[in-house]
């Protein structure tokens, strides 16, 4: 028991300095950990989808299991991974402004499809400004296609269809 403790007390510092250190990494890149959260995956479940509103903005998240992996919309190499395909329903009482910005996208080298390939880890959110034009209570209807793979396997691309009530 006194060997324990005397290590215990060596490694004190090493992991004290290690928690602050990675304290001060999530601090410094605001923009994606402040989407980050803890999701519990039931039993099965490889990606969990919500779609919500901030502000001007449609937020559609994903959360990943652990070793998978989900694609950029921005993904144009037709040899790799299917990329994200995200559509909106257009009507008369919202428009969209400028493009879609992809949250907490990663690029790697990808040997099969022999170029870069962009893709999220642990969970992706998908941000696009949107303005109301009648200035009455709306609807935001939309899809996303996506295929998730991990180091051995893709899974067919699938479909997370999302509504929400946008109110002035």
């Amino acid at each position: 028991m006194i060997h324990c403790r005397k290590y215990l007390i060596l490694l004190l510092p090493f992991l004290l300095y290690n928690c602050g250190a990675e304290s001060q990494e999530m601090s410094a890149n605001t923009s994606e950990s402040s989407y980050h959260s803890d999701y519990h995956f039931k039993d099965g479940e490889l990606i969990h989808w919500e779609a919500e509103m901030d502000g001007d903005f449609v937020l559609i998240k994903a959360w990943l299991d652990h070793d998978w992996n989900t694609y950029s919309i921005y993904n144009t190499n037709f040899l790799g991974p299917l990329p994200t395909l995200i559509t909106f329903d257009q009507n008369d009482q919202f428009e969209l402004i400028g493009e879609i910005e992809e949250i907490g996208m990663k690029t790697k080298y990808d040997e099969e499809s022999e170029g870069e390939i962009g893709y999220f880890e642990d969970m992706a959110v998908f941000k696009q400004k949107i303005k109301s034009i009648s200035g009455e209570e709306f609807v935001v209807t939309g899809n996303v296609n996506y295929m998730i793979c991990n180091a051995t396997k893709c899974l067919p691309p699938t479909d997370f269809s999302f509504e929400l009530i946008i109110k002035p």
